[in-house]
């Protein structure tokens, strides 16, 4: 029980946050980003079923190393997953003018409902609390940053077609080379991936708070 707590409690501590700073109480765009967590849900057991599905079909990452896992990490993996978040995040905001704001929240919470169904569905549920506890540190944040990447891009409104790309682009590129250090067992470039994560986060944290003061 414990595992699946954990396995969750990302979800339960951004829902809170979100309420709390939540000045609007705009009860339409509320339901919206419950029901993009609930298709970030499906979303990755859809995925799920895509990667196992083709996953033969490419070279084994043992035999031919580090350029068959990052080229699987792509076009087996990240492709698939970014490509899922990043598509109803722009079915979700083209339908009315949205504020960036809200942009960034869509992405967020697409990404979220499907990191916390992806960790209790294909890895609590099978490998118990210490894959919760790892995960809460790594795969967790990794989505929510890729999410937050998506979201300043798509939010942009110079070249707007290049940033629409650049929003599913740069979020599987970095997905796939965080996950590529895992299939290979790099333990060093793994330290090094995630001291990386941290810079990026920080600013982008700080870019999400510029436009949350702008935006009150």
């Amino acid at each position: 029980m414990l595992a699946y707590f954990i396995a969750v409690l990302p979800a339960i501590i951004f829902i809170i946050i979100y309420l709390i700073f939540d000045k609007d109480k705009n009860r339409n765009k509320n339901i919206k980003i419950l029901l993009l967590f609930i298709i970030g849900g499906i979303g990755s057991y859809i995925c799920y079923r895509i990667e196992m599905h083709i996953g033969g079909s490419f070279p084994k990452i043992k035999t031919y190393g580090y350029i068959a896992s990052i080229f699987y990490a792509i076009f087996g993996v990240a492709i698939f997953e970014e490509g899922f978040k990043w598509l109803f995040t722009n079915l979700f905001r083209f339908k009315r003018k949205q504020s960036k704001l809200e942009i960034m929240e869509y992405s967020f919470f697409v990404s979220l409902g499907f990191a916390i169904y992806e960790n209790v569905v294909f890895y609590v549920s099978k490998y118990g609390i210490d894959s919760a506890i790892s995960r809460f540190f790594t795969a967790v944040p990794l989505h929510l940053l890729c999410a937050i990447i998506m979201g300043l891009f798509l939010i942009k409104d110079k070249h707007k077609k290049l940033n629409i790309c650049l929003g599913l682009v740069i979020p599987t590129l970095i997905h796939a080379l965080y996950n590529s250090f895992l299939y290979m067992k790099i333990e060093s470039l793994q330290i090094y991936s995630i001291f990386i994560l941290i810079i990026i986060f920080l600013y982008i944290f700080y870019k999400y708070v510029k436009i949350r003061v702008i935006k009150e």
